[in-house]
C-alpha cells in the first residue's frame, strides 16, 4: 500500500517520543518499510545509539547509517542534495529520514564542546527548516523531546 504522509501534506516533520523500550524504533519501522516499498518514496535511518537494531532493515532497502563520523557526512550530502533539487525546481521524489537518538549525533543545548556537533546541529536545523520543499520528510525518535535536545528555536518550530 502506498505511503500518504498527510492528507493535505502540510505537516513535513514529526516527533516519535518515549522511554527506553517503549517501541519507538519499531514503530517507525512500518512507515520506514513502506516508504522503501512505495513508488517514489526511498527511506533512511540515521541510528544516533550506533546499535545494529535497523540493519534487517536493509534487505528491503531502506539506507542505515549508524556510525557517528558517517551520520554528519551523511547530513552534508542530504544539505548538498537539497540545494541541487531546489536549483532544479524538480522534487524526484519523497524521503523518508528518521534520525533515531540524536542526542550523540547533534549534542544538545546544554553546551557541547564537540564543534563537530554543534556543525551537525545547524546543518539538520537547516534541513528540517529548509528540505520540505526538495521531498524530504524527517522523524525524530526521542526519549524526550525536551528544550535542551529539541531546542527553542528552527528546530522545533518545525516538528510539530
Amino acid at each position: 500500500r502506498p505511503v500518504h504522509w498527510a492528507a493535505d501534506d502540510r505537516v513535513a516533520h514529526g516527533i516519535v517520543a518515549g522511554p527506553i523500550g517503549s517501541g519507538k524504533s519499531y514503530m517507525l519501522s512500518l512507515p520506514l518499510l513502506a516508504a522503501a516499498m512505495s513508488p517514489g518514496w526511498t527511506a533512511e535511518v540515521l541510528d544516533g545509539k550506533e546499535t545494529h537494531d535497523w540493519d534487517w532493515m536493509t534487505a528491503y532497502g531502506v539506507r542505515v547509517t549508524r556510525n557517528l563520523p558517517a551520520i554528519g557526512v551523511r547530513l552534508r550530502e542530504l544539505e548538498a542534495e537539497r540545494v541541487r533539487i531546489e536549483a532544479a525546481g524538480r522534487v524526484p521524489g519523497l524521503h523518508l529520514i528518521v534520525l533515531d537518538e540524536p542526542v550523540p549525533v547533534m549534542g544538545d543545548d546544554a553546551g557541547d564542546d564537540k564543534p563537530w556537533r554543534m556543525e551537525n546541529a545547524g546543518i539538520f536545523a537547516r534541513l528540517v527548516t529548509l528540505s520540505r520543499s526538495a521531498g524530504y520528510r524527517i522523524v525524530l525518535a526521542v526519549q524526550r523531546p525536551d528544550v535542551r535536545l529539541v531546542g527553542s528555536g528552527v528546530v522545533r518550530d518545525n516538528m510539530p
